[in-house]
C-alpha cells in the first residue's frame, strides 16, 4: 500500500551525498525521504560493486539459498539459511527460521514441486511499501492510533518454473523469460477550451487545481498499449483502511473496516471506486478486486460494495480470522464519470492520448518496444503545484515500480536431484578484464583486450556461438565462472582456435560441438606456454572427430580435463615438444564399421618429449601412441618421454590393424606404473621401439582365460620383409601380467634385460627370440648377444653392428657358467612358489606394496640371483 507524501525529489544525476537540516526551518517529508533514498541507493551500489550482479558472502554464508529436496509427503524443497545479494539488494534467511519452499515468508500457498517435470528454481526480489494497513504494529497506541511513517520492505520469493519439453539446465536467461514492463508515461498540463462568453477571460494554462497534489497512475490489467487498463489517485492512493470481515448479502458485499477516513476529505465516499486486495494477491502479483461504494454506515464502520466479491481471481479469506491474517484492505481511487471514460470496473484504457485526468492534468502512454507489455502493479508518481500551475514533467518515463531482480538458484531435471546454479566465487575473479554474460559476444571481448593481454570471464549459462573463438594475442586468460559456463557451437565448426600466441590459459569451461563435425573442438597452432585445465570437451563420435588438435606447440599442458565421445581425444602433431597431459579422463565412442579405431592420446612427428601421466582412458582401441607410423616402421623423435600412472581400458579390436595400449617408438622412454585392461584379440598391451626404453611396474590384465594372439609387452619390431628393428639397452622389469595373453616378446634387442615380471594366476611365460639354453633374463643382461635371432630364422645368428668384442663376451659367459649353482628342487606343479615358500599371490602383494619401483628394480636383480627357482618355469612351458 502507498503512503501519504508531498513529493519525491531524489535524482541520482544530482549526486547528492546527504541531506542537512537547518535550524528554524520548516521540516518537509520530501527532505527526509530523499536522505533515505540517497543512503539506500549508496548501499545498493556498494553491494553491487563489492560482489557483482549476484554473489554470495563466501566467508560467512557460502550455502545461502542452497536448494535441496525433501521427500515428504508433501514433496518440498529445502532452502539453506544465509544471505545472498542480487543487484546489490539483500535477501536473507535467518538461522532456525525453518524456511522451505512451501513455508516461506513472502509466497503464501505455493504449488508443490512436480518431480516428473524439468524445473528451474529461481529467486525473485522486489520492494514493496508497507503502511499501518499491512503492519498494525507501526501504530503507536500512545498516539491514539494515528499513523506516522511507512516502511520499504525487501521481498524475496523462491519460485518454480516448469520447463516443459526443455531440459532443466543452469544459465537460463530469466530477464528474457520474465521481461520488465515496457510501459512508458508522459505527463502534461494544458489550458481549458476558451469560454463562449467573450467577456470572460480564459483561465491560465497548466494545472488548475486549488490544492497541491501527488498523483499516482497504476496499471490494474496488464497487456499491450490500448488493452492495458489503469486507475489513478490524486493522493498517491493513500486513502485506505484495514478490513476485518467480508459478508456477501444479496449480490453486494459488506466490509467491516477499521476506519472510514481520517477527516471529512480524506475518506471513503459513496460512488468512490475502490480496490479490495490482501497480501496473498499482492505477493503473487495479482490485481485486487475493483468495485464501487454504494453505501457507508459510519457508526458501524461498514462499507457496502456494488457487487459480490471476488468476481474473478484468488478468493479472499474464508473466515474473519483469515481476512485479518491476510491484511485485507480497501483502497480508494479517484477516476469517475463523466470526467473520465471508464469501464464497468472503474478502469481507464491506456492510449497514446493525451488522456485527461482532472484540472488540466493529462497523461500519454507509450511502450519502449513495439508490442511491449504493461505489467500489473506498475506505477508512476508525479506532483502538481498550484503556485505556478505546474505539473512535474515525465517524458516517456519507465514505471517507478515494481522492479524485479531475478537469480537462478537450481535446475531440477525430471526425476533427478537439484543442480546448484547459484553464483560461484571464482578465485581469480579480480583479474577479469571483461565479464561476458550469456547472449553477449565473447569474440568481441577477446578482441577488445589490451595489447598486454587480459582476462575474459564467462558467466555461468549457455553461450551460443556460430564460429570458433580465435585467440591470437599473448597473455590471454579465458575462463568460466564455473562448470556451468557452456560454450556451444551449434554449427560444429570448432569452439576455440589458438593461433600463435604465448602464455594463454583456458580453464573451467564446457566446450561443446553442436553437430557431428570433422573440426576439432580446440585447435592450437604454433603456441608456447599454453595451459588448458578443468575443461569438459563434448562432441559426436565421428571417425575424424578430435578433442584437442595441437600443431607445432611447445610447453603445453592439458590437465584435469574431461573428453567425451571424440574419436581421438588429444592429438599432437608436426613439431610439437615438451607437452604434458595429466589427470585427464578420456571416454571414447564405441568402434564400428565406420569408426574402426579410437585413440586416447596420439603424438606424431614430435620434436621433443611428451609426458602422459595419471590419465584415465576408457573404451579405446588404441590408448597412447607415441609413434609417427603406428601401422608402419615405428619411429619417433619424442625422446625422453614418460608414460606413467595411466589407467587404460581397451575394447576388443575386430579390425586388421593391430592396436596398442601404449606404443612408444621414441628413445629413452619410460613406461611405468600404468594399468591396462583388455579382452585379448589383435592387440598389444605395451610396445617399446626406441633405444634405452623401459617398461617397469606396469599391470597388464587380459580378461580372457585362454591365450590368443594378444601380447602383453613387446620390445622391438619386425616388418613384413623380415627386417628386425635393432635396439639396445631395453629393460622390461617388475611388471605384472595376468590372464589369457602371451607375456613378453623381445625382438632384436642387445644389452637388454627381462627381470622381475610376475603372473597372477599362472606361471609367467617369457618369450624371446634371442633366448638360448633356457637361461633367464638376468644372464642375458651380462653376456654377448651373439645368438640374437629373428623369428623367421631361429637358428641363424645375426650380429649387431654395435656388437662388442666377441672374445671378451665369451670369456664373461664362461666365468658366469663356472660359478656353482645352488641345488635345484623340482618345481611344485600345483603352484609357483617364491622365497621362503611364498605363493605367487603373496609375492604379488609384496611387490605392489613395495616402495618406488625404480628403487625396487635394483633390489630385485640381487633377489633373483639368490632365488632363481622362483623365476624358473616347468620345462614344458619354457
Amino acid at each position: 500500500m502507498s503512503g501519504d507524501y508531498s513529493r519525491f525529489t531524489f535524482e541520482p544525476l544530482r549526486r547528492f551525498a546527504s541531506v542537512c537540516v537547518q535550524q528554524g526551518r520548516v521540516q518537509q517529508d520530501s527532505d527526509l525521504n530523499e536522505h533515505s533514498d540517497v543512503l539506500r541507493e549508496r548501499t545498493r551500489l556498494l553491494g553491487l560493486d563489492s560482489g557483482g550482479p549476484a554473489w554470495l558472502p563466501s566467508l560467512t554464508t557460502p550455502d545461502a539459498f542452497l536448494i535441496g529436496t525433501i521427500a515428504g509427503p508433501p514433496a518440498d524443497l529445502s532452502i539453506h539459511d544465509g544471505r545472498i545479494y542480487v543487484d546489490g539488494r539483500l535477501a536473507e534467511i535467518f538461522p532456525n527460521e525453518g524456511v522451505t519452499y512451501i513455508k516461506q515468508p513472502f509466497l503464501p500457498d505455493p504449488p508443490a514441486p512436480n518431480p516428473a517435470i524439468d524445473t528451474i528454481v529461481y529467486l525473485d526480489l522486489w520492494e514493496r511499501e508497507v503502511t499501518w494497513v499491512e503492519e498494525p504494529k507501526l501504530l503507536d497506541i500512545a498516539l491514539g492510533g494515528v499513523d506516522t511513517t511507512t516502511r520499504i520492505q525487501q521481498v524475496w520469493q523462491v519460485k518454480l518454473f516448469e520447463q516443459r519439453g526443455v531440459p532443466a539446465v543452469c544459465g537460463v536467461d530469466l530477464n528474457a523469460l520474465f521481461p520488465p514492463s515496457a510501459g512508458r508515461l508522459t505527463t502534461s498540463a494544458v489550458a481549458p477550451p476558451a469560454p463562449d462568453d467573450p467577456c470572460i477571460l480564459p483561465p491560465n494554462a497548466g494545472y488548475r487545481g486549488i490544492e497541491n497534489r501527488l498523483y499516482r497512475v497504476e496499471i490494474h490489467t496488464p497487456g499491450p498499449l490500448g488493452t492495458a487498463l489503469f486507475k489513478w489517485s490524486r493522493d498517491n492512493g493513500s486513502i485506505a483502511s484495514r478490513v476485518t470481515s467480508i459478508a456477501i448479502v444479496g449480490g453486494q458485499t459488506r466490509l467491516s473496516v477499521n476506519r472510514v477516513g481520517r477527516d471529512a476529505r480524506l475518506r471513503f465516499r459513496i460512488n468512490d471506486w475502490v480496490t479490495l486486495t490482501d497480501d496473498h494477491r499482492e505477493l503473487w502479483g495479482e490485481a485486487g478486486q475493483m468495485a464501487r461504494v454504494i453505501d457507508i454506515d459510519e457508526a458501524k464502520r461498514v462499507v457496502v460494495l456494488d457487487r459480490a466479491v471476488p468476481t474473478a481471481g484468488r478468493a479472499f479469506g474464508p473466515t474473519d480470522a483469515d481476512v485479518v491474517a491476510r491484511n485485507t484492505r480497501l483502497q480508494r481511487w479517484d477516476e469517475s464519470a463523466p470526467l473520465n471514460v471508464i469501464d464497468g470496473d472503474g478502469l481507464m484504457t491506456t492510449a497514446a492520448g493525451p488522456i485527461d485526468l482532472e484540472d488540466g492534468v493529462q497523461v500519454s502512454f507509450s511502450t519502449a518496444t513495439l508490442g511491449g507489455q504493461f505489467k500489473i502493479g506498475g506505477y508512476w508518481i508525479f506532483a502538481a503545484r498550484t503556485a505556478e500551475a505546474w505539473v512535474e514533467p515525465l517524458n516517456a518515463a519507465p514505471p517507478r515500480g515494481i522492479q524485479h531482480q531475478y537469480l537462478q538458484l537450481a535446475a531440477i531435471p525430471a526425476g533427478g536431484t537439484p543442480i546448484d546454479c547459484r553464483p560461484v566465487k571464482v578465485d581469480d575473479a579480480g583479474c577479469c578484464t571483461f565479464v561476458v554474460r550469456p547472449g553477449e559476444d565473447i569474440q568481441k571481448a577477446i578482441d577488445k583486450l589490451p595489447d598486454v593481454g587480459g582476462c575474459v570471464c564467462l558467466k555461468a549459462g549457455l553461450h551460443l556461438i556460430d564460429q570458433p573463438m580465435i585467440i591470437q594475442r599473448d597473455n590471454v586468460c579465458l575462463h568460466g565462472e564455473s562448470m556451468g559456463a557452456i560454450v556451444f557451437n551449434r554449427r560444429g565448426t570448432g569452439v576455440i582456435v589458438v593461433a600463435g600466441p604465448d602464455h594463454v590459459r583456458i580453464h573451467t569451461l564446457v566446450l561443446r560441438q553442436g553437430e557431428a563435425s570433422a573440426a576439432p573442438i580446440v585447435v592450437v597452432e604454433g603456441a608456447e606456454d599454453l595451459v588448458i585445465d578443468e575443461c569438459r570437451l563434448e562432441t559426436f563420435g565421428r571417425p575424424d572427430s578430435v578433442g584437442i588438435y595441437a600443431v607445432a606447440v611447445a610447453n603445453m599442458t592439458i590437465s584435469a580435463c574431461i573428453f567425451d565421445q571424440a574419436a581421438t581425444g588429444i592429438w599432437f602433431d608436426k613439431g610439437s615438444r615438451d607437452v604434458v597431459v595429466t589427470d585427464c579422463e578420456i571416454t571414447l565412442p564405441e568402434p564400428n564399421a565406420n569408426l574402426q579405431t579410437t585413440i586416447g592420446i596420439m603424438a606424431r612427428f614430435m620434436r621433443g618429449p611428451i609426458t602422459a601421466q595419471n590419465n584415465t582412458i576408457i573404451g579405446a582401441v588404441n590408448g597412447i601412441l607415441i609413434n609417427d607410423q603406428p601401422t608402419g616402421v615405428p619411429v619417433s623423435r619424442a625422446n625422453f618421454s614418460r608414460v606413467e600412472g595411466n589407467r587404460i581400458q581397451l575394447v576388443e579390436n575386430k579390425f586388421p590393424n593391430r592396436s596398442f595400449g601404449i606404443d612408444a617408438a621414441s628413445a629413452q622412454t619410460i613406461v611405468s606404473n600404468n594399468q591396462l585392461m583388455h579382452t585379448g584379440s589383435n592387440l598389444t598391451g605395451i610396445r617399446l621401439c626406441g633405444d634405452g626404453s623401459t617398461a617397469m611396474g606396469n599391470i597388464v590384465v587380459c580378461r580372457r582365460e585362454i591365450p590368443d594372439v594378444a601380447l602383453a609387452i613387446v620390445v622391438g619390431n619386425i616388418d613384413p620383409t623380415g627386417t628386425v628393428l635393432p635396439l639396445e639397452r631395453m629393460i622390461v622389469a617388475d611388471n605384472v601380467l595376468e590372464g589369457g595373453q602371451h607375456g613378453v616378446l623381445m625382438i632384436g634387442a642387445v644389452r637388454s634385460a627381462i627381470r622381475g615380471n610376475m603372473g597372477r594366476q599362472r606361471p609367467l611365460r617369457l618369450r624371446n627370440h634371442a633366448q638360448s639354453g633356457g637361461r633367464c633374463g638376468h644372464q642375458r643382461e651380462h653376456r654377448q648377444r651373439r645368438d640374437e635371432r629373428t623369428l623367421c630364422h631361429p637358428g641363424r645368428a645375426q650380429p649387431h653392428p654395435r656388437q662388442p668384442d666377441r672374445a671378451r663376451a665369451r670369456r664373461h659367459f664362461h666365468e658366469r657358467r663356472s660359478r656353482p649353482n645352488p641345488p635345484q628342487q623340482p618345481p611344485d606343479r600345483s603352484r609357483t612358489v617364491g622365497p621362503s615358500g611364498l605363493s605367487i599371490h603373496r609375492a604379488l602383494r609384496h611387490f605392489l606394496q613395495s616402495r618406488d619401483p625404480l628403487r625396487h628394480t635394483h633390489r630385485s636383480r640381487a633377489w633373483h640371483h639368490r632365488h632363481r627357482d622362483f623365476r624358473r618355469t616347468e620345462p614344458s612351458e619354457q
